[in-house]
């Protein structure tokens, strides 16, 4: 697994996360906080972070590119650099992607007159759909 390594990020540099749900320490010790991502959030890198992101066997979960995190965690959870302004926050068919759009659902049935209404559950369909959860 070693060509899957690279190296770490250094304090100050962001990565942004592709999954909600990954947890990881925020720095060492009972006082550092434990933090669970949620899709496209950033993360700006800390001493602190790079040092809690060792395990028992010196490896950093930060030190893995693309192919090593789908090897160790069954897809890749994490990315270089910030989030792309046009990424979703949810994963299609999560409970995030759910409350999302039964909320748009309901603002576009708000809506008064039927045009508007017809448009805005167009525009609702089409971004909760399998292929508008686009990543």
């Amino acid at each position: 697994m070693s060509e899957n390594i690279q190296t770490l990020p250094t304090p100050g540099s962001v990565i942004h996360f592709l999954v909600t749900g990954f947890s990881f320490q925020a720095a060492v010790g009972f006082t550092g906080a434990a933090v669970v991502s949620t899709r496209s959030q950033n993360v700006t890198i800390t001493a602190a972070l790079v040092e809690a992101s060792f395990d028992r066997n010196g490896d950093s979960w930060l030190a893995l590119d693309a192919d090593a995190q789908i090897e160790k965690f069954g897809k890749q959870v994490f990315a270089l650099g910030e989030a792309p302004p046009s990424m979703i926050p949810w994963e299609v068919g999560s409970e995030d992607w759910q409350m999302a759009r039964n909320q748009a659902r309901t603002d576009a049935f708000a809506l008064i007159g039927e045009p508007a209404r017809t448009n805005a559950m167009r525009s609702v369909e089409a971004r909760f759909s399998i292929n508008g959860g686009r990543r």
